[in-house]
């Protein structure tokens, strides 16, 4: 679990630009893969903000532990190669 621990400080410390690229496309993909189920994507969906958005993603990110994270990473390659 140490390991998550660094991967939430790097999410953390990366959130304002995580935020920024946040769309549906991105939330579309990590749904087809499996990262995020119905409720996950409801709870993000409605959001206040791009960054409330980011924290609650962080958040299930961290609960789901290091496969999770590796899906996000492959995730945002595929929607955000620039990253």
């Amino acid at each position: 679990m140490a390991g998550m621990t660094s991967v939430v400080r790097l999410l953390e410390r990366h959130k304002k630009e995580f935020s920024e690229i946040l769309n549906s496309k991105l939330l579309q993909k990590l749904e087809t893969v499996g990262l995020l189920n119905a409720e996950d994507r409801r709870i993000l969906d409605e959001a206040e903000s791009p960054a409330k958005c980011a924290d609650g993603l962080i958040s299930i990110i961290s609960r789901k532990g290091y496969p999770a994270f590796q899906d996000l990473c492959l995730s945002l390659e595929t929607i955000c190669p620039h990253l």
